[in-house]
């Protein structure tokens, strides 16, 4: 069975993975402990995935935390 999107849904969705995207681009460590940063980075990996490098999701990674922990 196949499934056809109405534009209007298909628009929404594509409206919502960009959104998340966005998230994923914008998100920062802040207060998460370790814990909750990688799981949250390890969620929204999945909004994009045409990031197929692991150099690129590591650098994604370290650009989110705080100063002292990049040095």
């Amino acid at each position: 069975m196949s499934l056809k999107l109405s534009s209007k849904k298909r628009y929404l969705l594509e409206r919502y993975y960009d959104g998340k995207a966005e998230e994923f681009y914008e998100l920062k460590m802040g207060y998460m402990t370790d814990e909750e940063y990688m799981t949250k980075i390890l969620e929204f990996l999945r909004y994009v995935p045409y990031i197929k490098d692991e150099k690129t999701k590591v650098h994604r990674f370290i650009n989110g935390l705080p100063l002292e922990f990049k040095d």
